[in-house]
């Protein structure tokens, strides 16, 4: 079954590829949907105008600031945590060596393996997400809508937060490379890097604030669920 599955996604996907290329322009939303044989793209030039948040420009800074300055914390929390993924996986590499090492020279345990869950298994604390292989291919369209939405979420952050610092979005876009989605909003580069750190700060973040936003408001959701549907199912 998990090689029909290999099988009928190329096949729909050169299909889409095809339609899309030997068909003519299609535009919609002022934008075109393009394809190469890897990615079928959205772009539109269109720049939303900015005036409707002039005057909700001083919170809006004040709200990306606070998402500043948890960007600065979270990037080095994020560095002090891939070292430490990095110490503990070269410790377990070794581990696991000195162990292999004994069995082959007959004077160690048998063999283990880095995956055995034991004191030498469990390589690291990072796990990727591997299609069929950690991952059933019956949960790949969740996972897809998921990145989607977080993408989604995560660019409007970087447009909201240009808006109010009143850079100008030259565009936005949206793409599907093969099974992996992508979002992107475009600035005016001039005008970005002329601004101060601190507003350029609020610009840059403003995505990962989004982001952790969107974790906590899922979260709370995850956990009030079970009240709203036991609630709407009590007699």
């Amino acid at each position: 079954r998990m090689m029909i599955q290999w099988l009928v996604f190329p096949l729909l996907w050169m299909a889409a590829v095809t339609a899309i290329r030997i068909s003519p322009p299609l535009r919609f939303a002022g934008g075109t949907l393009l394809a190469s044989p890897f990615i079928i793209s959205f772009h539109s030039s269109l720049s939303p105008k900015p005036s409707p948040l002039s005057r909700s420009a001083p919170i809006l800074r004040t709200f990306y600031s606070a998402g500043g300055v948890l960007g600065v914390a979270g990037l080095a929390l994020a560095v002090a945590g891939l070292l430490m993924n990095l110490w503990s996986n070269a410790r377990r590499l070794l581990s696991w060596y000195s162990v292999q090492k004994g069995a082959v020279e007959g004077d160690g345990p048998a063999a283990a393996s880095l995956d055995d869950g034991g004191e030498v298994g469990g390589f690291g604390h990072l796990t990727p997400l591997v299609p069929g292989v950690n991952l059933p291919m019956s949960h790949l369209g969740y996972l897809f809508l998921a990145a989607a939405a977080s993408l989604l979420v995560h660019e409007f952050g970087h447009a909201l937060a240009a808006f109010a610092e009143g850079v100008k979005v030259s565009g936005f876009g949206v793409f599907v490379c093969v099974i992996v989605p992508g979002a992107y909003v475009r600035f005016d580069e001039d005008t970005i890097d002329f601004l101060p750190p601190t507003k350029r700060l609020r610009i840059f973040a403003a995505g990962v604030w989004h982001n952790l936003l969107l974790c906590l408001a899922v979260w709370g959701l995850r956990k009030c669920l079970p009240w709203v549907v036991a609630a709407a199912y009590t007699p």
